[in-house]
């Protein structure tokens, strides 16, 4: 087993973004779990999200220096984004039906405005 003691966030991050063997991957994941047990540093926890989340390509970008990093991160946000508001055409909400009861009384069915007025008439 080799030794991270003194290796940081970013190290880790390239260590497990070359690592060539899953027991290798593992053992990484393990000393940053265990780094996250120890620490207040959010570097380390979303270190750890990320590898859990098998999201390698965040865990290569977390092993860039700091400018670089958080330009990729944007990078990949972004274009995790983009699927979404890539459709151009709004999808067409369905025109209601047009009804001669008062706006109020949408939503009703039939036989809970029979009641309302069977027990508005009770009082009259």
């Amino acid at each position: 087993m080799k030794d991270y003691s003194k290796s940081t966030c970013t190290e880790m991050a390239k260590h497990y973004a070359s690592a060539k063997t899953a027991a290798t991957r593992k053992e990484i994941k393990l000393y940053v779990e265990a780094r996250v047990q120890v620490t207040h540093r959010k570097a380390w926890h979303n270190l750890l999200a990320d590898i859990e989340a098998g999201n390698n390509g965040r865990v290569k970008a977390r092993s860039l220096p700091r400018r670089e990093m958080n330009a990729e991160l944007k990078r990949l946000r972004d274009a995790e984004e983009k699927p979404a508001k890539a459709s151009k055409t709004p999808a067409k909400a369905p025109k209601a039906k047009p009804t001669n009861a008062p706006k109020a009384l949408e939503g009703f069915s039939p036989e809970e405005l029979a009641a309302a007025i069977a027990f508005l008439k009770a009082f009259k």
